[in-house]
């Protein structure tokens, strides 16, 4: 792994908190990453794909509603990132999935 991308992925930790740990992930992955407020730009490896991350279920529903629209609009894979250690909500889960988004667990 290079230095570069070690060096990126804790600079992105330490600027945006929860969302770059997330994006610190995909930057040690390979992908090249862009961060804009709660949601992540993935590109690389044949994948283009847009993160949001959710990590309290105040925010759950603004996030699903804009990823739902970036969906329709630029046609990229949609997940819905749902982070932290608590138990989420089967409707909420649910909600998403029948909205068309692909939801991920990731555990602090």
């Amino acid at each position: 792994m290079a230095w570069r991308q070690i060096y990126k992925a804790d600079i992105l930790k330490e600027k945006y908190g929860a969302v770059g740990k997330v994006a610190a992930r995909y930057v040690l992955a390979g992908f090249n990453v862009r961060v804009e407020g709660n949601l992540i730009y993935i590109k690389g490896s044949g994948i283009n794909a847009v993160l949001g991350v959710v990590s309290n279920e105040g925010e759950f529903n603004a996030i699903m509603n804009e990823l739902g629209k970036i969906k329709d609009k630029l046609k990229v894979k949609a997940v819905l990132v749902l982070y932290g250690n608590k138990r989420w909500r089967e409707d909420l889960v649910g909600k998403a999935r029948d909205k068309g988004l692909d939801v991920k667990f990731i555990r602090e």
